[in-house]
């Protein structure tokens, strides 16, 4: 059965009217419970045109575009209208969990994901840091495009926390060290894996705070040190932000190597 995304449409409507926070986040809630239509390059089974039926097991070649930096770019709809207005005719499409597009994304390394690229009601663009974090079931809260994202937790998801397997590399943790002293809100911070769900894990920056903040200003705090441990993140590689010690957090039990940086 072709999907028809009712819900998820109108949360792009809502933020393509106000990119307001409580829209976006309602937008990523209807994107993690959505199944997306995908254009693929060849037939499958009986070769007819439409929707194509598949199993876990059964290989497909998605169309893709590459963005004015040449990286890939896939393309997903919401519905029939929408992929019959980039292709009215001819097309073949499979139906696809958003979130295994997601991780499919991951894997061949795509820039963004393209949605309805020619309408007819709405369209958009998921970059990759949206989507990586989406992936792990997260909620991106702020989206910083050198590759970093302060997340949230939705309710009733299983999250796992520990110290990283393999230590963060020696420029990553004196990046982090420089940019949180720097900041006199900023009281520790700590480098943890999460795992959410059964996804696979990663990296994630936990903060602690000298005081209570408003909302927008830990997520310029949240911001400026993304921007300034970008350069040491390995080539395609992203991480996290989480705060920690609110009433919101999560229950995460730090440990000594876990500690980068503790204010005095």
């Amino acid at each position: 059965m072709t999907p028809t995304n009712p819900n998820l449409v109108r949360a792009m409507q809502a933020i393509a009217a106000n990119d307001a926070p409580e829209n976006r986040h309602a937008l990523y809630e209807n994107f993690l419970a959505s199944e997306l239509i995908v254009p693929v390059a060849k037939p499958i089974g009986d070769g007819k045109p439409g929707l194509q039926i598949v199993d876990g097991a059964t290989p497909v070649d998605f169309i893709v575009t590459h963005n004015q930096e040449n990286q890939v770019v896939l393309f997903a709809f919401t519905d029939a209208d929408s992929i019959n207005a980039w292709k009215p005719s001819g097309s073949h499409y499979i139906a696809i969990k958003a979130t295994d597009l997601f991780q499919m994304a991951i894997e061949m390394n795509a820039a963004s994901i393209v949605v309805n690229l020619a309408g007819p009601a709405v369209g958009g663009e998921l970059m990759r840091w949206e989507f990586q974090a989406l992936a792990a079931g997260v909620m991106p809260k702020e989206v910083n495009e050198a590759g970093t994202a302060q997340v949230t937790i939705p309710p009733g998801t299983r999250v796992a926390f520990g110290a990283p397997e393999q230590k963060p590399s020696d420029a990553l943790i004196a990046a982090l060290k420089t940019a949180c002293a720097a900041q006199s809100d900023i009281a520790a911070s700590y480098l943890f894996e999460m795992q959410v769900n059964q996804g696979d894990p990663h990296l994630v920056v936990g903060v602690k705070f000298m005081r209570d903040l408003a909302d927008d200003a830990i997520g310029n705090l949240i911001n400026t040190l993304g921007d300034q441990i970008a350069p040491a993140l390995e080539p395609d590689h992203f991480v996290d932000f989480v705060v920690l010690g609110g009433t919101d957090s999560p229950p995460i039990e730090v440990t000594p190597e876990m500690l980068v940086f503790e204010r005095a």
